[in-house]
């Protein structure tokens, strides 16, 4: 990919809280327009990608995200995927 893109890239590591206060999750929320940006929850790293989407979006549904979409790359050639490369 040759083609530079401006925007900002938050990786969370998946152990944070997410029933609690929030706490790192709010701070994301907080740093993006919920309105306009984009909220891309990769399910890379995790044996069960569809729970930990739909856990995902619940919770920044209800901080207000609008624009929330998916990234489940179970395998290498998932990568290479148009439609994936697009999303990042």
């Amino acid at each position: 990919m040759s083609e530079k893109i401006k925007g900002d890239l938050i990786i969370i590591g998946g152990a944070e809280d997410k029933e609690g206060d929030k706490e790192i999750l709010k701070k994301v929320c907080n740093s993006i327009n919920k309105d306009r940006d984009l909220i891309l929850i990769a399910t890379i790293a995790t044996e069960y990608p569809e729970e930990a989407f739909k856990k995902y979006t619940k919770i920044f549904e209800g901080l207000g995200v609008k624009n929330i979409k998916g990234l489940n790359i179970k395998e290498r050639s998932d990568s290479e995927e148009e439609k994936n490369i697009d999303l990042i």
